[in-house]
């Protein structure tokens, strides 16, 4: 999750600040007493900042790329091995990816053992895809609206 702003709180829309306020216990520290700020250690929404950039790519879940101005990037892409396919795990393959809607696919490569055999493997695998099979993305290429079947 991306948070545009300073902190999360400063992101409430006003019309949902008293909601929040309401079940902001639930997953927040509590700061109303310092008994409760000192005993307190509940992470809040179970979130952790992983890494800070200036831009990011988000192509679907778990496959982003996060980059600082000084060139270092931090890329996620579900189901590749990212050593083996860091070439295609670029920022620019992911801008790419997004802007010309260019699929970009990766090789896994391990061992298996099978029928008491120990066998090398190379299996080839979608590294990159502009297509998001849990929504329908809109026009703008940014906001997402879900699947209707009737």
């Amino acid at each position: 999750m991306a948070i545009s702003n300073n902190s999360l709180e400063d992101l409430i829309k006003p019309e949902m600040r008293e909601e929040f306020e309401k079940y902001k216990n639930n997953w927040f520290p509590r700061t109303d007493t310092e008994e409760h700020c000192r005993i307190d250690k509940r992470t809040p929404g179970l979130f952790k900042i992983e890494k800070e950039g200036d831009g990011m790519v988000a192509l679907c879940s778990k496959t982003y790329c996060i980059w600082t101005n000084d060139n270092q990037s931090k890329v996620s892409s579900k189901g590749v091995q990212q050593k083996r396919n860091s070439s295609i795990l670029t920022k620019e393959k992911y801008l790419e990816c997004l802007v010309n809607k260019q699929t970009t696919d990766g090789v896994n490569k391990g061992y298996r053992y099978q029928n008491q055999e120990m066998k090398t493997y190379e299996q080839k695998k979608v590294g990159l895809s502009p297509l998001y099979t849990k929504g329908v993305v809109m026009d703008d290429g940014i906001h997402i609206r879900p699947i209707i079947f009737e």
